[in-house]
């Protein structure tokens, strides 16, 4: 029997190199699966705890002040990790620090076979939400009563351990076998263990069902049915007045499925306005003020519009998030108690997918050299054990894990392999299912994609619901312009290289001569396209760096306008770099075609699946030359009145340049589609009228003929849950000096210190947020609070919103993406600060060319264009503070404009609030409380905090 030790520290930081110490150690040491022995003890770190330490984890320098040092528990230590393995949720860390600690000592290290349970749970469980040891306890239901406390953790990941050891005994033995031959890359030393299993296997003969599981070409998948529903025709709708009463009033409706449901006649006004609309075939724009139900007061219209039309409806949302909520919590909650029975799909574009025949080609002929690689490779093994779908969003890819996806996306489909994999093609099985749904759900870019296109990428509707309308134009906009990343362009290049090693055609039956002639001939273009496009990027950055103007994006990144600051001579030598790298492009598109074309001809005398796989590989990479060529063009050498910008980091000017390209032309190709492909389309979201009109995203998506409107309000008590204030002594941020980041740090502290952090900060400027950031580290007291900022701390947004609400006393700190789209309820967020009124950067030349078009249709640029799309990007950043009727929230306005402008009373006519108080900063400190609303209740169950 294994014995193995399970460790887990904490410490005074993150690193043990810039000095941080152990504070706690604790050991569970099992056999087999049986707990032998427990320690437990706090650690002497002769440092001061850093109060963010102690807040974390509880222990402070009184719980440590007559603890041993680590030299003294080092016999114990060395003893208790005597086992055949040691276990730790992120090894790397633990291992790390204790071998330090011993090194410091004089002391030999620990050398044992390890598991890292961190790096086994991102592969045996790819579908759980998040692998943090606090994620992977709720989502198993294991006991953890003291997160961040060492014994606590060291049990929770003992258990976690016999979850994953179940797991592995579980598998099919060909997926056993597929992870043997990858575990020599494992940080975890499993390979001995998965030896052990297979040879149980062999000889007991214990095992899986095999009744789950079917082999596709040797690697075992989840059984898929291959029969789709198909209601269309067979059933009658019931009346639309029947239905609304049963969903909406009936104890038998929403209330039988929803916890302490309640109707809201908002939500309820909104799906007849839609009905009616989609019954009619007519058009219109609804704006849903938040907390009405939007999402199913919509799904509801559509389904039944859906059973009596006999046609399905589209839903296009802006995010897949919004889309996976629709598609599992909505859906299938009104699919519970329909009277009828309805069917839905969500589709999505093809590189969302799975392709088994290029998963089972690099399982087969891929290398073991990159450990990212090797990691997403478990990862779905395990994962098409699973998925019904083989769509990617099912799991959580590792951050470099998406360079891999590529190679094995259904985007490098092709005809042959397509037919040839019947019902395991993922992508097909979801068209073929939203072919015969009721609701099919997309996302914006496919919907965009799917009208702007000529082949179809989404079964014909007639009928179509847009949530989160005012983005649709932005997303088209996309598909008029050009985008080149450096560092994307070089990894592509990388990647393009891999696909002319030798061992991919190991078993093509060419001219050895050839084959090598052939070879080395895309090789050697692939190299000089890659340096080409590196010295372009050089040349273009240093002198971009040198000419720069004082212009920023919300992200900080420095903008330069291409034809506007570039000199004739700059122009010249950028000309000349992009007509070379274009050649050696056009060399290497003609030295590929040919390798595929003698492939081709091999297909047809030598059936070989794996033949098929190249081929269709380098046709997709044959397409991804010609789309480069054409951005390269666009950007560079046609010179057409679009703007043409590039966007840098000083730092690392050439490794974060962007070049972009944007055309307005979208407006009325979009327009003249939805016209033509489209009876009736529902505009709808929390944010579309600006100035009490709709005229702005009319205008922007060519819809002005449409002429049904309307605002549904908020059933919030806004007067009662929220209070607004504009602090009057700010100075203007267009003083001489840093007087007004001074002065809105300070705000900001003295705040925080009133509502204990739980604050949102929203910024419009990258480098504003970065230095307010780093004046508020120089408060005395700032140590008190958790900092959390975007683009400074790492992670997604997403991530930052979840650290935010784990910490009691934290402020997070956000600009673009933070100001819609996320959703804190609760008291985790009780205030609310706008820095700056959020308009557009008026230099920018997408913002320019736009304003110059605008004007020329007679048009106010200002009034129509830069006012509007600020005044809707404020609602979005409002609606962040109340998420339910239940919230209670401050929301503080530190721009004085929306007090002294002409243009401020049309952001303060979009508060849902009658009055802002206006007062000066030590009043709003001294009488805080008096601002502060009244905290309310928990919302209820089953209460939507979404738009």
């Amino acid at each position: 029997m294994s014995t193995y030790a399970i460790i887990d520290l904490e410490t005074t930081g993150n690193s043990s190199g810039r000095g941080d110490k152990i504070i706690e150690i604790g050991i569970v040491v099992m056999e087999s699966d049986k707990v032998t022995e427990e320690f437990s003890t706090f650690i002497y770190p002769e440092a001061e705890i850093p109060p963010f330490i102690s807040n974390l984890t509880g222990i402070t320098d009184d719980h440590v002040m007559d603890a041993p040092l680590f030299s003294e528990i080092v016999p114990d230590l060395k003893r208790l990790l005597r086992q055949d393995y040691v276990i730790a949720h992120n090894i790397d860390f633990d291992l790390t620090f204790i071998n330090d600690a011993l090194a410091q000592l004089g002391e030999d290290q620990i050398s044992a076979k390890v598991i890292d349970t961190v790096e086994l749970s991102r592969v045996l469980m790819p579908k759980a939400s998040g692998h943090k040891l606090s994620e992977l306890s709720e989502s198993l239901e294991l006991s953890h009563d003291q997160p961040h406390r060492a014994i606590s953790d060291a049990r929770v990941t003992a258990e976690l351990w016999k979850v994953l050891q179940a797991k592995m005994k579980s598998l099919p033995e060909k997926t056993l076998l597929y992870l043997l031959k990858l575990s020599a890359a494992f940080k975890s030393d499993v390979t001995l263990i998965l030896e052990d299993l297979l040879t149980a296997r062999r000889y007991e003969g214990s095992g899986p069902a095999d009744d789950k599981y079917e082999l596709w070409e040797g690697v075992p998948v989840l059984k898929l049915s291959s029969q789709e529903k198909d209601y269309r025709g067979k059933r009658l709708a019931p009346a639309w007045e029947e239905w609304l009463q049963f969903l909406f009033e009936e104890p038998e409706g929403l209330d039988s499925i929803i916890k302490s449901y309640r109707s809201r006649k908002e939500q309820k006004k909104m799906a007849e306005s839609i009905h009616q609309s989609l019954h009619e075939k007519e058009s219109a724009f609804i704006e849903a003020g938040a907390g009405i139900g939007k999402s199913m007061a919509y799904v509801t219209a559509a389904v039944h519009t859906a059973v009596e039309k006999k046609e399905p409806v589209l839903i296009s949302t802006h995010t897949n998030t919004l889309q996976s909520q629709l598609a599992q919590k909505e859906l299938p909650l009104l699919s519970k108690i329909s009277p009828v029975p309805f069917t839905f799909a969500t589709l999505k574009g093809s590189e969302h997918y799975l392709s088994l025949a290029h998963f089972r080609y690099e399982l087969e002929y891929g290398t073991l050299h990159n450990y990212d690689d090797v990691l997403t490779k478990a990862m779905l093994l395990v994962w098409v054990l699973e998925t019904e779908t083989g769509d990617i969003e099912e799991i959580q890819m590792p951050s470099n894990g998406y360079k891999f996806w590529r190679k094995v996306s259904a985007d490098q489909k092709g005809k042959e392999i397509a037919l040839s994999m019947g019902n395991y093609s993922y992508y097909h099985k979801a068209y073929e299912k939203a072919a015969y749904a009721d609701i099919i759900v997309t996302t914006h870019a496919l919907f965009c994609y799917d009208l702007l296109k000529e082949e179809e990428f989404i079964p014909s509707c007639r009928y179509a619901i847009i949530d989160e309308a005012h983005h649709l134009n932005s997303v088209a906009a996309k598909y008029f312009g050009s985008r080149l990343y450096y560092p994307s362009v070089q990894q592509l290049f990388s990647q393009w290289k891999e696909i002319f090693e030798p061992s991919y055609y190991q078993n093509v039956t060419m001219n050895k001569e050839k084959k090598q002639e052939l070879l080395k001939y895309c090789t050697v273009h692939i190299d000089n396209a890659k340096s080409e496009w590196a010295e372009l990027s050089s040349y273009f950055s240093s002198y971009a760096v040198k000419n720069r103007p004082a212009v920023s994006s919300d992200t900080g990144k420095v903008i330069f306008d291409f034809y506007n600051l570039g000199s004739g001579k700059f122009l010249r030598i950028i000309s000349d770099m992009c007509e070379r790298l274009l050649k050696e492009l056009n060399q290497l598109i003609r030295g590929t075609e040919t390798l595929m074309n003698e492939l081709l001809m091999q297909l047809q005398t030598h059936e070989n699946p794996d033949l098929v796989i190249l081929i269709t590989r380098l046709d997709y990479q044959i397409g991804y030359y010609k789309e480069l060529t054409e951005e390269i063009d666009s950007i560079f050498l046609k010179n057409t009145e679009n703007p043409v910008w590039a966007e840098f980091e000083l730092k690392h000017p050439q490794g974060t340049l962007t070049l972009e390209s944007e055309s307005h032309m979208h407006t009325h190709v979009l327009s003249e589609r939805l016209h033509t492909k489209k009876d009736s389309i529902i505009f709808t979201s929390a944010t579309l009228a600006a100035r009490g009109s709709f005229q702005f995203v009319k205008k922007q998506l060519g819809m002005e003929s449409v002429e049904k409107e309307e605002i549904i309000p908020s059933p919030y008590d806004y007067e009662h849950q929220m209070k607004v204030v504009v602090p009057t002594d700010i100075p203007s941020i267009k003083k001489k000096g840093n007087g007004f980041l001074y002065a809105i740090s300070e705000m900001i502290f003295s705040l925080a210190l009133k509502t204990n952090g739980r604050m949102l900060v929203l910024f419009t400027s990258y480098s504003m947020l970065k230095n307010v950031y780093y004046l508020l580290r120089e408060f005395q007291e700032s140590s008190r609070y958790q900092l959390i900022a975007q683009g400074i701390t790492s992670g997604s947004r997403d991530r930052l919103k979840k650290d935010f609400q784990a910490l009691d006393s934290s402020i997070l700190l956000g600009t673009n993406t933070f100001w819609e789209g996320v959703d804190i309820p609760g008291e985790d967020l009780s205030c609310l600060v706008m820095v700056r009124l959020p308009f557009d950067p008026p230099a920018h030349p997408g913002q320019q060319k736009e304003e110059m078009l605008w004007s020329r249709e007679g048009e106010n640029p200002f009034m129509d264009l830069t006012l509007p799309k600020a005044v809707i990007r404020f609602k979005q950043g409002v609606g962040r503070l109340i998420r339910s009727e239940n919230d209670r929230g401050l929301l503080v306005i530190l721009d004085k404009r929306i007090l002294e402008a002409n243009y401020g009373r049309y952001f303060i006519e979009a508060l849902p609030v009658t009055r802002v108080h206006e007062v000066e900063s030590r009043e709003l400190l001294e009488k805080f409380d008096d601002y502060l609303p009244a905290p309310g209740t928990e919302p209820a169950e089953g209460e939507g905090h979404h738009e």
